[in-house]
């Protein structure tokens, strides 16, 4: 009786082991593929601001040759 239960508990850890294992890869897949699309954003608004900075400095030349 103690071997079956000392055979089930060792199971039942290696099954808890090895599920924690997979949620933990999904866990990482999403906080990678969340990151990815925050450095995208934040690409885009450094290239908006680029260019409205340009913009800018392209309206203060107009305006000073007026």
């Amino acid at each position: 009786m103690k071997k079956i239960i000392l055979v089930l508990s060792v199971a039942s850890l290696f099954i808890v082991g090895c599920s924690s294992g997979t949620s933990q890869k999904e866990s990482d897949e999403q906080q990678e593929t969340e990151v990815t699309k925050l450095d995208s954003l934040s690409d885009q608004i450094d290239q908006t601001k680029k260019s409205i900075e340009e913009s800018t400095e392209e309206l203060d030349e107009l305006v000073n040759n007026l």
